[in-house]
């Protein structure tokens, strides 16, 4: 039984906001982590920075403020990081997200196809702003393997999810229904009713942040904590002097206590995302 495709397909059929699901599925991941690895900080997730760049400059993107970034990620380092997931049988989520455009490269097929076939079990996931996502390239992403691409209208347009109706792997949603994070403190936000009993929840049953059980794989190769790193001021490691078991192995008293509740990075303590402070 897919667990993950069963969430997400509820998700959808409800029309619940992505922080429901995202809390649900970080209760499940934790429990296998503790059946299937012995050690609940175990990875439930990765997240791929393949390129730097973005297309825009939203004015709650802390990244939209600083000058352009144009990093961009090798095969052969894509390549060693997903035999080292194989290494650790890691059956978590795929994403390719972090403040660039992932559309932007036109290497995305070839990255997402790469990963599914070694990683069949993984939830594989693209984060977009739609702008470059047409016909063509749709078809190129799902016979590459994504399960599914989360398209956010960041001009918040009330027809604009009509464009994607044709794509049935697409997850729409508009830049207002994502009660926004304030990014480790870098942006200020106004959050929602729900937003703040779900991090509420997440506290107080989890005990602490989720994100810091998904790195982001920067495009050089180091090891950021989480998505709300924006600076990139965290470094657990790097992909190109050793393997990601052992970057987690000697990272996990920073990412345990996160997970926790025991906030030690300045970033974190000032974050918005769910159990952190606000």
């Amino acid at each position: 039984m897919d667990i993950k495709r069963i969430g997400l397909r509820i998700m959808s059929i409800m029309k619940l906001d992505q922080e429901w699901f995202a809390f649900a599925y970080t209760c499940y991941s934790r429990c296998i982590g503790w059946l299937k690895h012995d050690d609940w900080t175990f990875l439930r997730g990765v997240s791929f920075e393949l390129m730097e760049p973005c297309n825009r400059k939203c004015s709650y993107c802390p990244v939209s403020s600083m000058p352009p970034r144009s990093g961009k990620m090798s095969e052969e380092l894509f390549d060693k990081v997903i035999d080292d997931l194989c290494d650790m049988d890691f059956s978590g989520v795929v994403e390719y997200a972090f403040y660039g455009e992932p559309l932007l490269d036109t290497r995305l097929p070839w990255f997402i196809s790469r990963a599914k076939a070694k990683l069949p079990q993984a939830l594989h996931r693209v984060y977009t702003n739609g702008d470059l996502l047409t016909a063509a390239v749709y078809e190129s992403l799902d016979r590459a393997g994504v399960d599914y691409i989360v398209v956010t209208d960041h001009d918040n347009r009330p027809d604009a999810a009509a464009r994607f109706a044709a794509f049935p792997k697409v997850r729409f949603q508009q830049a207002k229904e994502l009660h926004l994070l304030n990014r480790g403190g870098l942006v200020k936000v106004n959050q929602q009713p729900f937003s703040k009993v779900l991090r509420w929840l997440s506290k107080h049953l989890l005990g602490g942040c989720s994100q810091a059980a998904q790195p982001i794989i920067g495009y050089n190769g180091i090891v950021h904590l989480c998505c709300q790193d924006a600076l990139k001021t965290t470094n657990l490691g790097d992909l190109t002097k050793e393997s990601l078991s052992e970057i987690m192995a000697h990272s996990r008293p920073l990412r345990k206590a996160a997970l926790s509740g025991r906030y030690t990075l300045d970033m974190c303590k000032k974050c918005s995302n769910f159990s952190a402070d606000t």
